[in-house]
């Protein structure tokens, strides 16, 4: 089989996975990118991928003619899969929704894990898309659970690990630099004594940065010596950059390279995170790390790496201060089960490795081959 997969940006949970990719002997792939980089995380300066790709707005230039040439080289072009890097733009919804009536093998990733709020003519051509699809991938269980309950969707035509990460890698080099623990501490301020409880994602509104630091600070007075680490941007940075300065307990980071994004894993004795979001690699990663983790079933990967009172501590209501606080707490309470935890999340978070997704997705490329999809 010729397959080109599509995606939308160079990136740490993704590249990995592409660089193996395109080395399998058991069919023959080509990698288009849409953006040069991730805007969203522009600070990251990642390596350059070890995989070539043609990407597909080299320049700033109409989405109509972004639209024509995906037509002529996906819809119509030689390829006998194309994997679209989900709904987000009209035109990869309008190219695959051509492709399931003319009969176009194709599939998506995407991280939706919530039914969406789209309706009418909208939610029918989604509907159509889905089932017409050869191959969806989602970051795991929650997205699997959410296809098949809301669409119908049967796991064989289901791959996870969306966001692939090189756990192996990954816990390599976070693991050499935690030989430098203390003078890692040392350098932003910390101690060898302090318990350092770590969030990393972009300052959002969903990610209800207000609300875990809140419960963070009320644990803090029964214990002096905690510290929050929170890393990211966007409209909540200047709030929260605020708060540090009235309390030494919590320490901002306004977004970091990835390399050094990785050394605060390393220094850190717990990972957490709070508000809603679909995925979160950044959980994966702390997981990968080997810490314990404080999260909420409303992320949607803590589906895959906490398991509570075994791997962390599973948050009931993420937008509760005091539920917060209990975890917080319990997670203080603990600390003679921190090492055993964070073996445990370790081991959890392999299921989402690239060798785990690569061979779901190969098998399920190679399936597809005879197989016509029907509308269920």
């Amino acid at each position: 089989m010729k397959i080109a997969f599509i995606s939308n940006h160079p990136a740490p949970y993704r590249d990995p996975f592409l660089n193996r990719l395109v080395k399998t002997e058991r069919f023959s792939v080509d990698v288009f990118t849409q953006f040069p980089k991730d805007r969203g995380h522009d600070y990251w300066n990642l390596v350059k991928p070890e995989y070539s790709s043609t990407l597909i707005v080299p320049t700033p230039r109409s989405t109509i003619r972004v639209f024509l040439y995906m037509l002529r080289t996906f819809v119509f072009g030689s390829y006998d899969l194309v994997v679209y890097p989900g709904f987000l733009l009209w035109y990869l919804t309008a190219c695959m929704l051509i492709s399931a009536i003319i009969g176009k093998k194709y599939g998506f990733f995407a991280d939706t894990v919530v039914h969406d709020e789209c309706q009418g003519l909208r939610q029918r051509i989604k509907k159509y898309i889905v089932r017409h699809a050869s191959l969806i991938g989602c970051p795991g269980k929650a997205g699997t659970s959410y296809w098949g309950t809301t669409y119908g969707v049967p796991s064989t035509r289901i791959c996870t690990g969306a966001y692939a990460l090189d756990n192996e890698a990954i816990a390599a080099r976070i693991a050499a630099e935690r030989k430098h623990r203390d003078i890692l501490r040392k350098s932003i301020g910390l101690t060898a004594t302090n318990k350092v409880f770590l969030m990393v994602a972009n300052m959002i509104p969903s990610r209800h940065y207000p609300i875990t630091t809140a419960a963070f600070l009320r644990m803090s007075t029964k214990h002096p010596d905690a510290k929050y680490i929170i890393v990211g941007r966007g409209p909540v940075l200047d709030t929260m950059m605020k708060l540090s300065k009235e309390h030494p307990q919590i320490i901002v980071f306004p977004g970091v390279e990835f390399d050094k994004m990785l050394k605060l894993y390393a220094l850190a004795d717990v990972y957490v995170h709070g508000g809603t979001e679909p995925a979160s690699t950044a959980l994966v990663i702390g997981a990968i790390a080997g810490l314990p983790l404080v999260s909420s079933m409303a992320v949607g990967c803590a589906w895959d790496c906490l398991e509570h009172e075994t791997s962390g501590f599973c948050v009931r209501d993420y937008l509760s201060v005091d539920d917060w606080q209990n975890g917080f707490e319990w997670m203080m309470q603990h600390e003679d089960r921190w090492a055993e935890m964070g073996v445990a999340a370790n081991t959890l978070s392999e299921a989402l490795s690239v060798p785990r997704t690569l061979e779901a997705f190969e098998t399920l490329v190679m399936n597809i081959g005879g197989r016509k999809t029907k509308e269920a």
